[in-house]
């Protein structure tokens, strides 16, 4: 039986209890089957599929990691955290009521070790993560009695209020299991997941309560010492730090990576209302109006001029002239009678606050938004350009940012929390081995180019598209002018590439881009002479002077979804010259014909080709001339001939949550699938699912009509499966791998009974903390630093799993900040892939559309 495509396995057949000693019922009906007394399976596929069980635990890896490649030496943002002499660790369980925020629970534990339990003098050895769990290196005995009353002073209003906290021993953390997982090199330990809690919490808690800090659920963010970068909206930009302990091949880290945020500005809110939103405040606010001010600023705190006090807005309302229920004043005559407030504004709209029960309304110039308040709504498209102006930093700055952040801000090795947990902290970023590969070859009709540094020049279309009938463009009769000229750029362009273009083409120009409105008749006029005459175009562009998302939202709903006519939207910017009069730019001309000839079932280069026969032409003809890369890419060309000389599909997957602050909103789920060998054609399956649901639900149907596809393509079915799946945290690994693996093995089963294709899961991962960094010549310039990796590098040693297969791989170049690294684990493998094979699999993410 094949040991290497699962780690831990659940031997219990859905259909019976399970028999011990690895026994499954295979049926209520049936004799029970030994293990032993199956037909050995060529894949472990095979053999989940005879006991119905379910994977558990991502596999080991194959090796001690890949050797092709050229070697670099690399540093990483991996501090590697030293823990002498573990102490004795216990779990506690807290219940703190009423209901209240993480910030408040902390205000209230911390005033429960004080005045309840006397234990203020050994407070460092007590760390809280918000919520209920309590890990302490100092033993509470006796426990208090449950639900005792505690009073605080809420930091906010000044009141003083009453808590009741009940807090119970839950487990002792043995601390040393973590140096004992890292060195069984076997996983036939539990990952100590509860022993890294108690360092993240531990290290968390460094910066709480420090004024100059704000820590929020996974981050801790500096307060601007100067004026911070304003990023409109009434918003500044924020700098932290996200840590994370971690564990490695020998040794534990701590991974910290630099993050930012927008925090509110502390503003009046008839200042917001005018200086912000541009509503003037003098007049009443119209419909639309009243819904971009709730939109703005439904949910945060508002701080009161006349009481002082800070509460949510949960809402606006009626203006001051509203009767004040069980009264006979308005809201406007209460305030003149309460408070000798006459007031400026009684048109606006009142500020209603939480509780929203208790119909607390507030005039709006009473009230200001308090500073310091994280984010609660998507970016606009403003404020997400200035964000990424400021954070796409060079290697360098952001190498020195992490550092200051460590040893000048945070100081952990001067925390008593980390020495009351014996924990300390090497303050230097250390060194670590990673490999270059060399980039493939991209193959054209004619041209063929390797690439290098992550890049190629542009190849003559594999297989130019021969399809466009003809083809619409929507227009402002504002960007009349431009549409001529680009007609000749295009046709131009296609004819090198090899593409048809038509001589002619179709205007309508009763479009105007700043009003959507005039959209939806373009269309109707567009899509009606499509329904007469289909024969006459199969392209539509779409000309607009700046981005809509609207117009782009609408025009790709009726064109693309409707009625399957293939569509581009294009800015003025994109289609104009360097300079007025002149043509527009051939690069850009190019990159579009990319897009168009893909739409239109063409294909722009491959890397999925004869290598052995394209290197015995090369080193024929002596093209190549750098020796290690002809060397390199011998050997990679073989490994990739030995992988996939039987049919194989690739699938992507991932799900897309709704923004933060939108509430009742589906998640979408997406898989795609490849439908050739090279790669190059892909049919895509969509649904709506349950509300940041995780797991895709409807795989096994979504994977079926896929294999389906690629069957009516190619005439048969895949031997050999890759499935990349996005979005997916580790805690989450088990989870996947249960549900929707077990659906992708069910679906191939109902198609062929005999249908058991080798199948790779693969999770990969962009959110995450890990940083590296390569020294070098600075971009242009004539001297030596930190700079970016080199594309293609990877690393599988040193800061990796300690024994699961996983490793990262820096595809393409870092142009502008500093390049992020995706995240592979390889969760299952009926392949048994090494990790120099593995690699060879990547060959797509050199091809582009």
């Amino acid at each position: 039986m094949c040991t290497h495509a699962c780690e831990v396995i659940d031997c219990q057949a859905s259909t019976g209890e399970g028999s011990g000693s690895g026994q499954a019922q295979m049926s209520e009906s049936g004799p029970a089957m030994r293990v032993e007394d199956i037909e050995r399976p060529e894949t472990l596929f095979q053999f989940t599929r005879a006991l119905n069980i379910s994977i558990k635990q991502p596999i080991r890896r194959p090796d001690e990691g890949g050797s092709f490649g050229r070697k670099v030496t690399l540093i990483t943002n991996h501090f590697e955290l030293i823990m002498n002499n573990p102490p004795e660790c216990y779990h506690y369980d807290v219940e703190i009521e009423p209901r209240m925020s993480a910030d408040k629970k902390r205000e209230v534990f911390a005033e429960f070790l004080k005045s309840k339990m006397g234990l203020e003098h050994v407070k460092d050895k007590f760390v809280f993560d918000g919520q209920k769990n309590v890990y302490s290196c100092h033993k509470i005995d006796p426990l208090p009695p449950p639900k005792c009353q505690v009073e605080y002073i809420n930091v906010e209003s000044g009141r003083q209020l009453t808590a009741t906290v009940s807090i119970q021993f839950a487990a002792d953390v043995d601390l040393t299991l973590i140096e004992r997982y890292i060195k069984s090199r076997q996983g036939q330990l539990e990952k100590p997941q509860q022993c890294l809690n108690v360092l993240n919490t531990a290290y968390k808690q460094l910066c709480l309560g420090m004024a100059d800090f704000v820590t929020l659920k996974r981050a801790t963010f500096s307060k601007p010492t100067g004026r911070p970068l304003d990023m409109t909206g009434g918003l500044d930009l924020w700098f932290g730090y996200q840590p994370s302990i971690v564990m490695g091949t020998w040794k534990v880290y701590l991974q910290i990576d630099i993050t930012s945020k927008g925090f509110t500005r502390e503003t009046n809110l008839i200042d917001y209302l005018g200086g912000i939103l541009n509503i003037d405040p003098r007049k009443p606010l119209n419909s639309n109006q009243l819904h971009e001010l709730k939109r703005a600023l439904s949910g945060y705190k508002v701080k009161t001029s006349h009481t002082n006090f800070t509460k949510k807005i949960v809402d606006f309302t009626e203006n001051a002239h509203k009767v004040i229920r069980d009264t006979n004043e308005t809201v406007l005559q209460y305030f003149e009678t309460k408070y000798k407030i006459r007031l400026q504004y009684p048109h606006l709209p009142l500020v209603r606050m939480q509780p929203k029960e208790k119909d607390i309304c507030i005039p709006m110039e009473l009230c200001s938004l308090r500073g310091e308040q994280p984010a609660l709504k998507k970016l606009d498209e403003r404020q997400q350009t200035e964000m990424v102006k400021a954070t796409a930093m060079d290697p360098s700055k952001r190498n020195q940012m992490i550092m200051e952040m460590l040893k000048m801000k945070t100081k952990p090795n001067g925390s008593k929390i980390m020495q009351s947990f014996n924990m300390r902290v090497i303050e230097q970023m250390p060194e670590i081995e990673g490999r270059v590969l060399p980039g493939p070859w991209v193959f054209g009709n004619r041209q063929r180019q390797q690439s290098r540094g992550g890049k190629y020049q542009s190849v003559d279309f594999n297989k130019p598209s021969q399809e466009l009938r003809g083809y619409v463009i929507i227009s402002p009769r504002r960007l009349q002018d431009k549409i001529d000229p680009m007609h000749q750029a295009f046709s131009r362009e296609a004819s090198k590439q090899g593409m048809s273009w038509p001589q002619r083409y179709l205007t309508v120009l009763n479009f105007d881009d700043r009003d959507t409105r005039t959209l939806g008749q373009a269309l109707n006029q567009v899509t009606a002479e499509y329904k007469r005459n289909p024969n006459s175009f199969n392209l539509v562009l779409i000309l607009l002077f700046q981005k809509n998302p609207e117009v782009y939202s609408m025009a790709k709903h009726i064109l693309d979804n409707e009625h399957q006519i293939v569509s581009q939207v294009l800015l003025q910017r994109t289609i104009s010259g360097r300079a007025p009069g002149q043509p527009p730019n051939p690069m850009s001309i190019n990159q579009i014909l990319l897009k168009l000839n893909t739409k239109l079932s063409g294909i722009n280069a491959v890397t999925f080709r004869d290598y052995m026969g394209v290197i015995e032409q090369s080193d024929k003809n002596r093209i190549t001339t750098d020796q290690y890369y002809a060397t390199a890419f011998k050997k990679a060309a073989q490994q990739f001939q030995d992988i996939f000389k039987e049919p194989f599909m690739v699938f992507g997957a991932d799900v897309t949550h709704p923004d933060p602050g939108d509430h009742g909103k589906p998640s979408i789920s997406a898989v795609i699938g490849s439908l050739n060998s090279t790669l190059t054609r892909y049919g895509a399956q969509i649904r709506v699912q349950k509300s940041r649901q995780e797991m895709i639900q409807g795989m096994k149907e979504m994977f079926m009509n896929l294999l389906k596809e690629f069957r009516e393509k190619t005439g048969h079915f895949p031997q050999r499966i890759i499935y990349y799946r996005d979005g997916v945290s580790e805690g989450q690994f088990s989870e996947v791998l249960v549900e929707e693996l077990n659906a992708m093995q069910s679906a191939c089963k109902d198609l062929n009974p005999n249908f058991t294709p080798k199948l790779t899961f693969i999770v990969v991962n962009k959110r995450h903390k890990a940083r590296f960094f390569n020294w070098g010549r600075l971009p242009k310039s004539n001297t030596e630093g930190i700079i970016n990796v080199e594309p293609g590098t990877v690393i599988d040693v040193d800061i990796v799993h300690p024994f699961q297969f996983d490793f990262y791989l820096c595809s393409h170049e870092g142009i502008k900040g500093t390049s992020r690294p995706a995240h592979y684990h390889v969760l299952y493998d009926d392949s048994e892939f090494t990790s120099d094979t593995l690699r060879a699999s990547l060959r797509p993410l050199h091809l582009y559309a």
